[in-house]
């Protein structure tokens, strides 16, 4: 537990001075926010990872568009992180516009293509939507 306290404080710390110096609307900082919301998530802290994650993916909105890589690998771990918290209906969104986003982007045969498959297989699947788990992971 000690180490994920000392990383809490150096990306805290990366975080004030990214913000001081450049605001809040550069990419670094997105990044570093990500950053943090997987060590809050790895502690167990998964609203707080949310709120880091949103807080990231609403710079890479404005910054790279709708459409951009960068912002399904984003909703693709917002879709995790939905998906842990037993917030099937939210995980399931957040994969179909990563699932969107990546055909248009990456092509159907990219290998994150094939992760958001399984995971919206396996999301349906937790849901008993056994069929619709199925066509996902043939498609994977």
């Amino acid at each position: 537990m000690g180490n994920h306290q000392q990383a809490q404080e150096y990306y805290e710390r990366a975080l004030s001075i990214q913000l001081k110096k450049v605001g809040e609307e550069l990419t670094d900082v997105a990044s570093t926010l990500q950053n943090l919301r997987n060590l809050r998530s790895a502690m167990g802290n998964h609203q707080q990872a949310k709120e880091y994650y949103e807080r990231a993916f609403s710079i890479q909105l404005k910054k790279l568009g709708e459409e951009h890589t960068d912002v399904a690998s984003t909703l693709h771990n917002l879709g995790n992180l939905h998906s842990a918290m037993d917030n099937h209906q939210q995980a399931k969104e957040y994969y179909e516009r990563t699932l969107s986003i990546q055909l248009k982007k990456l092509g159907e045969e990219h290998t994150d293509v094939a992760s958001t498959l399984h995971n919206l297989g396996n999301l349906h699947s937790a849901m008993d939507n056994h069929q619709q788990a199925k066509e996902y992971y043939e498609r994977d």
